[in-house]
């Protein structure tokens, strides 16, 4: 049978198994190349690892998992260990030093048939029986074969990850005041479907441009362009008319100095640079100001009082009003999304995290925590150098000498006065060494 292509394994491997050797590297790829063919794959990515190993032998395999650790086959491990913890202390795991995040993590079985607990107390509430012993592997094929989906993998090792030393026990049933069946079952299959189903955003949230979207800032309203918020008429759209004029003489100026119009013209060339340098700084400098009144004056992060629109008013800001942004219009995609939770029963605390979260996004962050973005686009180096530009390399002679030689050369070559037209060339060059 032709597998795909292109697959991503967990490949299983079994340390209680005394035949399983993966210190040697040949042996190592065999059991992957075994695991691909199970899979019916040709190319696979193999670099997710399940390895089952018993909680007394975990100190006595480090070679195993240094061995593990360091494949570059190998990009995460996960750990499996069973069984009860050996010694006095009942509370000590005791892991290999490669178990160690960012690449491995160790989740701890150390009953198979479950034990019952009650917060706060440190000894087992209930017991349950089964005709499998404590550290059977037969009572964790399910979650065994879980562990080898590689997006349930995937996330056990970034959860892992996040607990200290990547070490955790996983549990299914937890008695708080004797918790009726029924709230456990019902408990299971929320759990069920929190896994199966696509999140919240993807199942119910609004439309992309929707009014919830917009009021958080996730998407950019519809049909709103600068042009409605700033008028050709405008202050701030005046000065940034006036900023980009002026930069565009300088770049003018700029060019024509390095030309060879520069070269030939009279009087000092950079002139002209160092004047436009100047107005596009100032122009510049009363560009940003009048930003940054403006965010200081009309910051929203209250609302806008009387004098943030008069302001507002005064630079020629308009705010247009976005389509379905209106107090009555939110109310009701509101409504809808709470409906929709509700009926797909979603708990209650779920739904208020939902909402709590919701209005926590849509308080606007205000105009005024931009300010540290602005100079930091437009700092006050740049004023100050476009302001009062450095003095020019370029030197002051209308002339260079380079051009000095070359018409004494040209000259040397068209002459057909002999004699007399080296003495020409050698006038011209002490000219042109005076001249410099």
């Amino acid at each position: 049978m032709n597998g795909s292509t292109d697959d991503r394994l967990v490949v299983c491997i079994n340390l209680r198994d005394d035949r399983t050797d993966v210190t040697d590297p040949r042996a190592l790829e065999a059991l992957f190349r075994h695991a691909m063919r199970e899979a019916h794959v040709r190319s696979a990515d193999v670099s997710r690892v399940l390895v089952i190993d018993s909680v007394d032998t975990l100190p006595a395999h480090h070679a195993a998992y240094e061995r593990l650790c360091s494949n570059p086959l190998v990009g995460n491990l996960l750990c499996l260990a069973v069984g009860e913890l050996p010694g006095p202390d009942e509370r000590v795991l005791s892991v290999p030093a490669q178990l160690r995040p960012p690449v491995a993590a160790t989740l701890w079985i150390g009953d198979v048939r479950g034990i019952g607990w009650r917060p706060g107390q440190a000894g087992s509430l209930s017991l349950t029986d089964t005709d499998i012993a404590a550290d059977d592997l037969a009572g964790l094929e399910p979650l065994i074969e879980l562990l080898r989906v590689a997006e349930v993998f995937d996330e056990a090792m970034a959860t892992l990850s996040d607990l200290p030393g990547a070490v955790a026990s996983p549990a299914l049933r937890l008695l708080v005041h004797e918790v009726p069946e029924q709230d456990l079952i019902r408990a299971q299959l929320h759990a069920l479907d929190a896994c199966v189903s696509p999140p919240d955003e993807l199942r119910s949230g609004p439309a992309p441009g929707g009014a919830l979207d917009v009021l958080t800032g996730d998407v950019q309203p519809e049909d709103l362009s600068v042009e409605e918020c700033l008028p050709e008429g405008s202050v701030l759209r005046q000065a940034h008319w006036r900023t980009a004029e002026a930069l565009g003489r300088l770049n003018d100026r700029l060019d024509v100095l390095a030309g060879w119009r520069g070269l030939l013209r009279a009087g000092d060339p950079a002139d002209d640079v160092v004047q436009s340098a100047r107005e596009a700084g100032y122009a510049l400098a009363d560009y940003r100001d009048a930003i940054e009144q403006t965010f200081e004056w009309a910051d929203g992060r209250a609302g806008l009082d009387a004098d943030g629109r008069d302001h507002l008013a005064q630079m020629g800001v308009q705010l247009p009003l976005v389509p379905g942004t209106r107090p009555e219009e939110v109310g009701e995609e509101l409504r809808r999304q709470v409906v929709q939770r509700l009926r797909r029963r979603r708990p209650l605390p779920e739904i208020v995290s939902w909402l709590r979260d919701f209005a926590g996004r849509a308080v606007p962050t205000g105009s005024a925590a931009q300010l540290d973005r602005l100079h930091r686009i437009c700092p006050d180096e740049l004023l100050d150098s476009l302001s009062e530009p450095p003095p020019p390399a370029i030197g002051t002679d209308p002339v260079p000498p380079a051009l000095w030689a070359a018409t004494a050369a040209l000259l040397a070559g068209l002459s057909p006065l002999g004699v007399w037209g080296v003495l020409v060339v050698l006038v011209l060059l002490g000219l042109g060494a005076v001249r410099t």
